[in-house]
């Protein structure tokens, strides 16, 4: 297994994980820092919704819902998972990256706990790879995370944290 530096943004549901994310990856972006991966965006005035973004296009595609839009889909506690959407995520996660590639998936959770959604394109990253790989998890699932994939070097930052702090860190191991 290769030292990928990991980084985990953590946080509760709502608290703005992907904004800090977001934030982050802008401020990183005018820096020239070689990015990969992609942020989900809820919708929705009861988030029922979430929508995948490759970081590095207009692509989208919708992760999940409330509310069954076709038949390619996983039921996963109350929302269904599009196949689609997971094959979409894993192709941006399993693009050749050259070394030192900032990759961020937006979120890690307990359908790759479970074996699904990034689990594999994770694994592959934290065993082929030398990259630092930015991960967003919720809080009372960080452990399990670190635990579950071995993350010995894993740097945890809330979100409640400056985002500069984040910004920071990431400039001085890439």
């Amino acid at each position: 297994m290769n030292e990928n530096n990991i980084i985990i943004i953590t946080g509760e549901k709502g608290e703005g994980k992907t904004t800090k994310v977001s934030r982050v990856i802008e401020t990183l972006r005018s820096s020239g820092i070689p990015m990969s991966g992609f942020i989900t965006h809820a919708t929705g005035k009861d988030r029922d919704t979430y929508i995948l973004n490759d970081i590095n296009s207009s692509d989208s595609i919708i992760f999940c819902s409330k509310v069954q839009q076709d038949l390619s889909v996983e039921k996963t506690g109350n929302f269904y998972i599009s196949n689609d959407a997971i094959i979409f995520g894993n192709n941006i996660l399993q693009t050749n990256h050259t070394d030192n590639t900032l990759i961020i998936i937006d979120e890690v959770g307990p359908f790759e706990i479970s074996g699904n959604g990034w689990n594999d394109s994770l694994q592959y990253l934290l065993q082929e790879t030398n990259n630092t790989i930015l991960i967003v998890v919720r809080k009372s699932l960080v452990d399990k995370i670190i635990t579950g994939y071995n993350l010995k070097n894993a740097v945890s930052y809330h979100v409640t944290e400056p985002d500069s702090k984040i910004v920071d860190y990431i400039l001085n191991i890439i």
